[in-house]
């Protein structure tokens, strides 16, 4: 007997859980979700670059953050995505 889910195995006939699936899907998942938050952020400042420039050229005033929010926000999504990426080529090779 097999229990199926997201189109793969996760129970084998041996009883053993396999882990692959599951940590493949929540990745892809979140790897485009990333994209889409990144994605919105690229139509509303163009390149990474571009908003960085502007933000050294405006600063950051005490009643408006919003270029350093968006700043900050890309910096982290670039980070995390690198990250998962990253985790998600090293895990599949451990996880096979």
């Amino acid at each position: 007997m097999c229990f199926k889910a997201f189109g793969t195995s996760w129970l084998s006939l041996s009883g053993r859980f396999s882990l692959k699936p599951l940590v493949k899907w929540m990745s892809a998942e979140r790897i485009e979700e990333l994209k889409r938050a990144m994605q919105t952020l690229r139509n509303k400042h163009g390149q990474f670059d571009r908003l960085e420039r502007r933000l050294v050229r405006k600063g950051v005033t005490a009643d408006d953050h919003t270029l350093y929010a968006d700043w900050l926000e890309w910096q982290a999504i670039r980070y995390e995505l690198a990250e998962l990426i990253g985790s998600f080529e090293m895990t599949d090779g451990l996880l096979a």
